[in-house]
């Protein structure tokens, strides 16, 4: 991403502050999207013999997020994820990321999706969904 290089950055900053300006950017982003909330309020949670409606549940997370649509993603009928998407507006140094529909449809079936409950990998990752940035410039 073009905004990182050090050159957008103040003379004085310290070596690497790219990198913690794009995490503490995410991270205020990924908080202000609480999916697994959106989905238990509606009544979509883990389960072993429930599945669930996609429309069910694009209408929790839009009804959570202000209207927004992510792609909730599944493998062979199992929810993998949900994808966020944003634009950016400025540099990511401005912090300033705008909540977007997804540019994709969602890649679960219809109906019948599971959503067991997942054992933990043997090793978490620190952030489980990537932070898309589908454009750099926009016009509010």
């Amino acid at each position: 991403m073009s905004t990182l290089v050090l050159s957008c950055l103040p003379d004085d900053s310290l070596k690497s502050m790219e990198a913690v300006a794009y995490i503490e950017t995410f991270v205020r982003h990924f908080q202000t999207l609480p999916t697994y909330t959106f989905l238990s309020k509606a009544g979509i949670t883990p389960s072993t013999s429930t599945t669930y409606i996609l429309l069910d549940m694009l209408s929790a997370v839009r009804s959570g997020s202000g209207g927004f649509t992510p792609a909730i993603n599944c493998h062979d009928g199992s929810l993998v994820g949900v994808s966020w998407y944003f634009n950016l507006k400025g540099s990511i140094i401005d912090r300033t990321l705008v909540t977007i529909d997804a540019p994709t449809d969602s890649l679960c079936p219809s109906d019948g999706i599971n959503t067991s409950p997942r054992r933990a990998p043997d090793i978490y990752p620190i952030f489980p969904r990537p932070l898309y940035i589908v454009s750099e410039n926009i016009k509010l």
